[in-house]
């Protein structure tokens, strides 16, 4: 049972981790999801049950959903599985770095030397993240983003796709950041920022 693993998730984010999963030789047990209208449809040649529980996974568990507050949420709610966290062979981590529990670092992104990432975090396709950053639990580092030496991205955080983020910069946890922005300044917690440089234009708290 060790080489096959439950995909929790059956959206656009799934299909990609069911990839890297294959590409890993791992084999996909079962795909669950909330929606009972996708029950006995497939996704990339599983089969999708439900509902999510914890009593439907017999295997170590993957939650393929890219959203961080859903991640987030189911998480919570299946805290008994054992996750497991994947690297693309694309991608280069090293050695030093140290990745947490349910994380997926997709294909051609880098992590460098002295690096943390929290528990269920995404380090999207073609992301960069430099020397001693801490990304911490529930971030989504979109595709071709870079944060630069040094930074801290608190919990929850999305960072938009191609977004840079200069050396030394700390973003408040559950912040948004846009597509394309580029982060010169500290952001505070539960903001979104755009632009460049990029600027908080509203807060949310949930």
């Amino acid at each position: 049972m060790k080489n096959r693993i439950t995909v929790i998730g059956a959206g656009g984010h799934a299909k990609v981790i069911i990839s890297l999963l294959r590409l890993k030789g791992l084999e996909i047990d079962k795909i669950l999801d909330d929606n009972p209208a996708l029950y006995g449809t497939r996704l990339d040649g599983s089969i999708i049950s439900g509902p999510v529980d914890t009593e439907n996974i017999a295997t170590s568990g993957i939650i393929a959903i890219g959203n961080n507050l859903a991640r987030f949420r189911v998480s919570e709610r299946l805290e008994a599985v054992n996750y497991g966290s994947f690297q693309h062979p694309t991608a280069f981590v090293d050695d030093s770095v140290e990745i947490g529990d349910g994380t997926i670092v997709m294909a051609g992104a880098v992590v460098q030397t002295g690096s943390k990432i929290g528990d269920h975090v995404i380090i999207n396709s073609g992301a960069v993240v430099e020397h001693d950053c801490f990304v911490d639990d529930y971030c989504h580092v979109g595709p071709n983003a870079t944060l630069a030496g040094g930074v801290a991205v608190k919990s929850g955080v999305f960072v938009g796709a191609g977004t840079t983020v200069i050396e030394g910069v700390s973003i408040g946890t559950w912040t948004k950041i846009g597509a394309g922005a580029c982060v010169v300044n500290h952001l505070p917690a539960h903001c979104t920022a755009v632009g460049v440089p990029a600027k908080p234009i509203k807060f949310q708290y949930e």
